[in-house]
């Protein structure tokens, strides 16, 4: 399965490079180059090179740069670089925040075992969205996995928020 995924983003950061290279020989470098290049850098495992293209696609053009920065973030999270994503998602919040960003913030910090942040975004995520019952769902698995009594018995309560709101 892994490696069927990764010969998926090995094909297309091939693709994107082909057309990098097609473009090249006819033009000068715009947008779409760099779009190119930061996905396949991405694709293929380099980061660094990754949101330094993305960078210079917002510098270009910074109208794009809640999009350039959803498909950042959305990336490196399908990836499993959770760390590269919360950094993404960070800026999402602060320029251009929504409910999927602050939830996505959430989840990613959840899945990169940091509860203390996820604690914290899912207080805000409740405090932001309260009709919807993640927040109490994410506090709850944060709170479940730390050593005192007091915040186990709050996870029990956020448990029971959480049902009372989705039954």
């Amino acid at each position: 399965k892994d490696t069927a995924k990764f010969m998926k983003y090995y094909s297309q950061s091939l693709n994107y490079f082909t057309q990098y290279q097609a473009k090249c020989s006819t033009s000068k470098m715009n947008i779409e180059d760099y779009t190119y290049l930061a996905k396949a850098s991405r694709g293929m495992n380099n980061d660094s090179a990754s949101m330094r293209y993305y960078n210079m696609v917002i510098a270009l053009d910074s109208t794009k740069e809640q999009n350039i920065l959803k498909e950042m973030g959305n990336g490196y999270y399908s990836l499993k670089k959770f760390d590269l994503a919360i950094e993404v998602y960070k800026k999402l919040m602060v320029k251009y925040p929504t409910p999927n960003t602050q939830y996505k913030l959430m989840d990613a910090y959840y899945l990169s075992k940091r509860w203390n942040e996820t604690k914290i975004a899912a207080d805000s995520f409740i405090a932001n969205n309260p009709g919807n019952p993640l927040g109490f769902l994410y506090k709850a698995r944060a709170l479940s996995y730390t050593d005192t009594t007091n915040d186990r018995k709050a996870a029990a309560d956020m448990y029971k928020i959480y049902l009372e709101r989705t039954t």
